[in-house]
Parts: structure tokens; C-alpha cells; sequence
């Protein structure tokens, strides 16, 4: 537990950590807007 202690002390690694954060938020919106547009040519092709 002591190599986690010091990973969370390490500001620099704290940085990278919320930067993986903010890029998983990117690409689930990416996923969120994919599945909206799928949704759209679905209803588009129903017609």
C-alpha cells in the first residue's frame, strides 16, 4: 500500500489521474452522441 500512498502524494501523477478522468468524460459523451445519432438514422430509415 505504501507504492499507492506515494502515487497519491506525487502531485504530477495526481495531475495524469485527472486528466484520464476528463478524457473518460470525452469519450463516453462521444459514445453518448454516437448512440444519439444512431438513434436518429434508425428513426431516419423507419420512414
Amino acid at each position: 500500500m505504501a507504492d499507492l500512498d506515494a502515487m497519491m502524494l506525487d502531485p504530477s501523477l495526481r495531475v495524469d489521474l485527472n486528466q484520464s478522468a476528463e478524457d473518460l468524460k470525452q469519450c463516453a459523451r462521444s459514445i453518448d452522441l454516437g448512440k444519439g445519432s444512431l438513434e436518429f438514422i434508425r428513426e431516419e430509415m423507419k420512414r
